[in-house]
């Protein structure tokens, strides 16, 4: 599935957590060696994420291409379209 995408970086942004601490230092790495996409993955505190997250989607400049997104505030992203 990744033909023609080595060589490509994704990047995205979690709340430090042990889970997405494991996504960033083990899976990311992994997924690079599998497909030979680079996967940048800023774990921060929630409210950098959130905050980092939001500005980037109301700005539209695609900085992250995924986010860790509670399910609590799901329907806010919804909401504005940012899914």
């Amino acid at each position: 599935a990744a033909k023609g995408l080595q060589g490509t970086t994704i990047r995205g942004i979690s709340e430090s957590t042990p889970p997405s601490n494991y996504a960033k230092d083990v899976l990311g790495p992994a997924f690079t060696k599998a497909t030979g996409i680079k996967v940048e993955f800023e774990a921060t505190s929630w409210d950098q994420m959130y905050d980092k997250a939001i500005k980037d989607m109301e700005a539209n400049t695609g900085i992250y291409d995924f986010v860790y997104i509670e399910q609590d505030i799901i329907y806010s992203y919804l909401a504005r379209n940012f899914l």
